[in-house]
């Protein structure tokens, strides 16, 4: 999959999470914009585990891609409207703002670990012609299968999933098990979802 990047654009920002589908969209975004050389800005999560994982897959990107790119840590990201439209304000003209949300899916999976406001998550349509939302219309599988595709197992392992603020993942949110659900119909690890967590 290529990540259109429209013609007019001067300035990419991606809003990065630290998950599977924040670094999927960055790793695309910077392997198509290798011809063009259009700055990259990456706007990241205050929470403390975020930030960890962001530095982990923007790092891993940096030393495969040979890039560098720009990172500005924010506040968390819970009213996207108003996050997009404060990069569009403070940017140059033509500049396009990356989310990577998928599809929500349902009955594929309960969550015993509910989060308020997102089990389940409310991810909806771009907010205007310069907010960008590649993944929308793909579930969790599909994005493990771009994955397998392109050969990032690697980076896959430096995302972060999990709703709740523990360290690692509690195996219960919405998140997690979207997660396990991904890997376990994508085949994207031959080992098993155990590696992949």
């Amino acid at each position: 999959m290529k990540i259109h990047i429209p013609e007019d654009c001067t300035q990419i920002n991606v809003l990065v999470s630290g998950g599977a589908d924040s670094a999927l969209l960055l790793y695309l975004l910077v392997l198509e914009n290798k011809t063009r050389n259009l700055p990259i800005a990456c706007y990241g999560m205050m929470k403390r585990k975020n930030q960890f994982h962001i530095q982990n897959v923007i790092q891993w990107i940096s030393d495969n891609l040979h890039v560098q790119c720009q990172v500005q840590i924010t506040e968390k990201f819970f009213f996207i409207r108003k996050f997009v439209e404060s990069i569009l304000l403070i940017s140059t003209s033509n500049s396009y703002v990356f989310s990577a949300c998928n599809k929500v899916v349902e009955n594929e999976f309960t969550p015993t670990r509910y989060i308020a406001g997102d089990t389940p998550p409310v991810r909806g349509p771009a907010f205007n012609e310069f907010h960008v939302r590649p993944f929308i219309d793909m579930d969790k599988i599909e994005v493990c299968e771009l994955y397998k595709h392109h050969h990032l197992q690697d980076l896959f392992l430096k995302t972060h999933s999990c709703g709740t603020d523990i360290h690692g993942h509690c195996g219960e949110c919405y998140f997690c098990l979207e997660r396990a659900w991904g890997v376990d119909n994508s085949g994207l690890f031959s080992i098993g979802i155990s590696h992949a967590l």
